[in-house]
This record gives structure tokens, sequence and C-alpha cells, in this order.
């Protein structure tokens, strides 16, 4: 008995000479690095910000990066199946009877493009070691993430698996204070493989297929204007040190748009701009809850930003474009559904840990 005893204090002694042989830095890199290229299946809770609606998932993963999450609470998403096999993006829902395609968006972050995110983040965020933690039976070291825009962004935590570099559980924390863990794992598994099968969809009777043409980055934003058929306008002074990332062209059945995108390594932020249809907006519902109208074309801001965030971004976005055209702006506020006038917005990610596929599980018509 005195042998287990001191072999499980030297256990432990181990693990925590393991959590303070790296840095915070150190931690999150490699969280950022190998969080989606490690096998693993796992049951999660999300919680969205803004409301109290909790959703457990499954998620199956493979070190190629594919992955598939099934809904299994509440029941009204029960049943609910992503998967990513690195080739094609799935959804299906069962309910609606409705599969959507699309290219599959795993291999287009390279490493370097993760490598730039997180020189961002360290000129944005003090990373910060607090502890040790078991979370779902793992050991897992405790960072902060305290912003510098404190007032604009979420300070965020991570639980990070100090074996695998996963990222076990997430929280945010708004400028006033309130907190809310986003993401939590409940149980883990590292097999050294999963079955080929894992990633396949099996469908019941025969659903409605859309396929959906997956957003196009372009080399420069000169190349997105020409795409949608008007120039588009790029803040040059965000706040909260958002840097610009990259533009896409997103495409609808009815419309093209252009997306542009912004981190501050952690924190994520889009503006698309769209074109209008005679007095329709290219959506019901904007992005972000509200809009600039510029002649037909109308501008959007989305991300995982606190309110006072969003109107700071929103506020970039207005004097950018009083810049260009020389004059007051337009603000529409629409709060109606979100059903989109056949636009399928490609959701504002967290790199580190919401995926874009989990982050769908909560709106299936964004």
């Amino acid at each position: 008995m005195r042998f287990f005893v001191v072999s499980f204090v030297l256990i432990g002694v181990g693990v925590a000479g393991a959590q303070a042989s790296r840095s915070a830095e150190e931690y999150v890199r490699l969280a950022m690095l190998k969080d989606q290229f490690v096998t693993y299946s796992c049951i999660r809770t999300l919680h969205r910000w803004d409301d109290d609606e909790c959703i457990r998932v499954r998620r199956d993963q493979a070190s190629s990066g594919a992955n598939k999450i099934t809904v299994l609470s509440p029941l009204s998403k029960q049943g609910r199946i992503i998967v990513d096999d690195g080739r094609q993006w799935t959804s299906y829902d069962p309910d609606r009877q409705l599969v959507v395609l699309q290219e599959s968006p795993v291999s287009k972050v390279s490493r370097a493009e993760i490598e730039a995110r997180f020189e961002i983040l360290k000129r944005n965020y003090n990373l910060r070691k607090e502890g040790v933690d078991r979370v779902a039976g793992r050991v897992a070291v405790r960072i902060a993430l305290e912003p510098r825009a404190e007032d604009l962004v979420f300070a965020r935590r991570y639980w990070i698996d100090v074996e695998k570099f996963v990222l076990l559980r997430v929280e945010w924390t708004d400028p006033s204070g309130r907190s809310r863990i986003v993401s939590d794992t409940l149980s883990i598994s590292f097999p050294e493989s999963l079955p080929a099968e894992t990633f396949q969809t099996k469908l019941l009777g025969k659903p409605e297929t859309i396929r959906v043409q997956a957003p196009k980055r372009m080399s420069r934003v000169e190349e997105v204007s020409k795409a949608v058929g008007f120039e588009v306008i790029v803040p040059q002074k965000m706040p909260a040190g958002l840097a610009f990332t990259g533009a896409d062209v997103v495409y609808g059945r009815r419309s093209v748009m252009a997306a542009l995108r912004f981190t501050d390594g952690a924190t994520n932020v889009t503006i698309y701009q769209g074109k209008g249809d005679g007095n329709d907006a290219p959506w019901r519902f904007p992005p972000g809850g509200k809009s600039l109208k510029v002649g037909s074309v109308y501008l959007a801001v989305d991300g995982d930003l606190p309110p006072s965030g969003k109107e700071a971004v929103f506020q970039a976005l207005k004097q950018a474009v009083s810049q260009v055209i020389g004059a007051p702006v337009e603000i529409e506020d629409r709060h109606e559904d979100c059903d989109r006038k056949g636009i399928r917005f490609e959701p504002v990610t967290d790199r580190a840990r919401l995926t874009r596929d989990e982050r769908t599980i909560f709106a299936p018509c964004a």
C-alpha cells in the first residue's frame, strides 16, 4: 500500500513538472497547431454566449483533421450530423430531411497561417498559467488570455491537455466580468485510429440535397471587388488590434458577397459586403444585427465579440465608408428571423476551439 501511495505521489509530481516545463505561450501555440489534428473521440457540451441553450455532442476526429459531430441533445436537435472527411463537408438534418454539401475547409489552413495568428495573439493578449486541473479525467493546464483591449473583447481561459495539446475547456469573460464556459469536454479517449466508416454519413429516407459553393479566398481585394461587382471597402484602422487576414468571395443562390476576415489572434471578425436587389438587402437578418447601406451595397459586421467590441468595429467600418464616399451613411437595424435569401454565411470561428462545425450546430440556417 505504501508503494502505491508513493507511486501516486510521484506521478502527481511528474505531471506538475510537465506542466511547469512549458510556458503559457508554448501551450497555446501547440494547441493552435495540434488540436485539430489529434485522433480522439469525446463527449462535449457547447454553450452559446448570448442564450442559455446547451448542446451536447459527440466529436470523433482523426489525425488527418477529418471529423464528425453528432448532436446528442437537446431533443429538438438530436441526430443532426456534421461530417468533414477532408474532401467534403456534409451537414445532415434528419428532421428537415436536408443534406448540405460543401468543399472541406480542413486543408485550407496552413501551419504558416496558424503561426502568424499566434504572433497576432501575442501582440494582443497577456498569456498566464494559472495552474493544473483535471478535465474529463485528463491533466489540463489552465491558461488565462488577458486582452490588452479589455473593454472591447472577451478575456478567455483555456484548459489544454498537457500531453495531447487538445483544448478540453474554453471560458469567455466579458468586460463586465460575466463568465461562461462555452465548450466543455465531459469524456475523451485517444485511440490510435478510427474506423474509416466513422466519417461516413448514414442517411434516413431520401433527403433533399443542396450543394453550396465554398467561400473562395482571393489573393487581392481588387479580385474580390471584381467578383462581387462593386468596390469592396477595407477599414484601415480597426480597434482591439484586429488584423486583416484575407478576403473571400461567398457564393449564394441569388447573390455573391465579399467577406473580409480579421483577427486579434483569438477573436475573429468578418465584415460582409453584398449588393441588394432593388430595395431588398442581400439578407433578411444581417450578421451582427444591423447593416450600413451605401447606394445598393449593404455592409455588416459579425464576430465573437461583446456588444462594445461589435459597436467599435461597426464605427470603424462606418468611418471607412464615409471617408471613401465623402458623405454620411445610412444605418439599418433589422431584427427578423434568420432565413436568408439563399445566402449561407460561413460562421465566424474561434480557431483554437469552437470549430466551424460546432458553431453551425447552433444555427442551421447560418
